[in-house]
């Protein structure tokens, strides 16, 4: 089952790095919009790939819940998790921004949701990560 959730989170982990690169080109104005079909898509597989992960782990976890139940850092990672369930819902409907409008034309009250969002996707990701390699270790 650890074999499945590694893979789970490093295909998940390349999509959301995919989807990262357009957003980053349609925020530099490299492309002035994106392409429903291909974000819609991309949306889907990391939807799909979370709930892989969250699947696995629900597995892994329960040999192991009398102790994780009571450890901080699992907390913490459990934490890091839901927000990105969370803002999981968020990017469904920010999304559909980049592929309506360029983004120099958002003002500064439309581009602030869509930092935030990516604050608490690379910092869920890279937190989750790191509380799941400290446990497993």
């Amino acid at each position: 089952m650890t074999f499945l959730h590694v893979v789970a989170i490093i295909c998940t982990g390349i999509t959301v790095l995919y989807t990262d690169k357009l957003a980053l080109s349609w925020l530099r104005g490299k492309k002035q919009v994106l392409d429903t079909a291909v974000i819609d898509r991309a949306h889907i597989a990391v939807s799909i790939g979370l709930a892989v992960i969250i699947a696995t782990g629900g597995l892994l976890f329960l040999p192991r819940a009398e102790f994780l139940l009571t450890s901080p850092l699992f907390a913490i990672k459990m934490c890091f998790v839901l927000a990105l369930i969370i803002n999981g819902f968020f990017i469904d409907k920010l999304a559909t921004t980049a592929t309506e409008r360029p983004f120099s034309s958002l003002s500064r009250r439309e581009k602030l949701p869509l930092f935030i969002s990516g604050a608490v996707s690379i910092t869920g990701w890279i937190g989750a990560i790191i509380c799941g390699l400290l446990l497993a270790g």
